[in-house]
């Protein structure tokens, strides 16, 4: 399996000026900022590429023979559905989202403030009120963050420029606000930084790396919130998801295998089956019995990869989208009705009820993700449209000023 920084790569420089340029997204994979932003962004892109490269290698000879290429109609979203906020406090303190639930609460983080302290923060979108969660200690940077209606987990990085980062992944119960650090990486550099991140209603996952007889070896790791215990849950095997019946991850095919592929685990029973997808796996999202995946098949004729969005249903393989190498999609997400997913050019999210592709944006495309719950789906964008005065703007304040955008995926006809 390819040794994987978590889909965010390299750490770019703390310098703001430099992450400015990189992303608007938080994360990642995963919720970006400026001094936060650009670094999880730029690192994301660049470890994908890196996986990429190696899939592609190992996957000359699969062809697409299982497939079903479905033909999708782009069709734009009805903008009077989309409500906008300014994601600002009166204080001109910025904030950016994260992961939003099906109640219509958003989990996002703020910008540094003096204290170069950040907030963890829920935002309800019918009453327009805030919540403040947290404070991380300074300099730390709160990144890729999951929430459900019962837990949140996030991860914390220290960006800086060096082949160092420093990671932290914490846990908290929405209910008692309790805080739990599960996991501390200060010794290690940033390719051992990568973290993919779970929640079900029972647990707390993440994919991590450790170090054994001087060999980085990855595993998914499970926090038992009812007993407190944190366990390694399976070795060699990173991208968790589940859908509290059923736990998915990505790992080897064998134990000499080059090519990774998608396993299945009853959670109640621990029996285990490995879903053949012909594709070499990038990510996965799971909903109900469902779940989409992105992979990377070579193309010999071609003598390049490309990289595809796959819907596996009812045990068949559907791919709905195909990138070339400049159109650097990632991160799907979905919902069980609903997969979104952003790219270099547009921001996308295809009905599986009908098979039509929604244009949720064709501008910043490439500076925001879709998240989504089972009723919403939100993303980010500038509030000041050109690009120069936005990134000055980005380097006073140390992140963009950001409109959120809200569709009530119920409009959505």
């Amino acid at each position: 399996m390819v040794g994987r920084k978590k889909f965010i790569v390299p750490l770019v420089c703390a310098v703001i000026i430099l992450a400015v340029g990189c992303s608007y997204y938080f994360y990642s994979r995963s919720v970006g900022k400026t001094k936060q932003e650009g670094a999880v962004k730029k690192q994301t892109k660049e470890k994908e590429k890196v996986t990429q490269d190696k899939k592609s290698s190992n996957n000359k000879e699969l062809k697409k023979t299982n497939v079903i290429e479905i033909k999708s109609e782009d069709v734009p979203v009805n903008k009077d559905k989309i409500q906008k906020i300014h994601a600002q406090f009166k204080d001109g303190i910025c904030w950016i989202q994260s992961a939003i639930d099906e109640n219509g609460i958003i989990l996002g983080a703020t910008q540094f403030d003096i204290n170069n302290v950040q907030k963890l923060l829920l935002y309800d979108i019918e009453n327009k009120k805030s919540e403040f969660l947290y404070n991380t200690e300074p300099k730390w940077s709160i990144g890729q963050a999951k929430m459900n209606s019962s837990y949140i987990i996030w991860e914390e990085t220290i960006p800086q420029d060096s082949e160092f980062t420093p990671t932290r992944v914490k846990f908290m119960d929405r209910k008692t606000r309790k805080v739990t650090k599960l996991y501390e990486n200060m010794k290690y550099g940033m390719y051992d930084s990568f973290i993919d991140l779970c929640l079900s209603d029972k647990a707390a996952y993440w994919s991590m790396t450790y170090h054994e007889n001087d060999k980085a070896n990855l595993c998914i790791m499970k926090y038992d919130p009812a007993t407190d215990k944190i366990t390694k849950f399976k070795d060699t095997a990173t991208e968790p998801d589940t859908n509290g019946k059923d736990f998915y991850y990505i790992a080897p095919e064998s134990v000499a295998s080059q090519r990774d592929t998608i396993f299945k685990e009853n959670l109640s029973t621990g029996s285990q089956n490995k879903i053949e997808t012909e594709i070499q796996p990038a990510k996965i999202s799971v909903s109900g019995n469902d779940f989409v995946f992105s992979g990377i098949i070579n193309d010999d004729t071609a003598k390049v990869s490309s990289k595809s969005l796959y819907f596996n249903k009812n045990n068949k393989v559907y791919e709905i989208y195909s990138s070339n190498k400049e159109d650097a999609f990632d991160f799907p997400e979905f919902n069980g009705k609903f997969i979104g997913w952003g790219g270099t050019d547009k921001l996308r999210l295809f009905s599986v009820d009908n098979n039509k592709t929604y244009i949720l944006t064709d501008k910043f495309a490439n500076y925001t993700d879709v998240k989504m719950s089972k009723n919403y789906a939100i993303w980010n964008g500038p509030v000041i449209e050109d690009d120069n005065e936005a990134q000055k703007d980005a380097v006073k304040r140390g992140m963009y000023d950001s409109y959120i955008y809200i569709l009530d995926l119920n409009d959505v006809k």
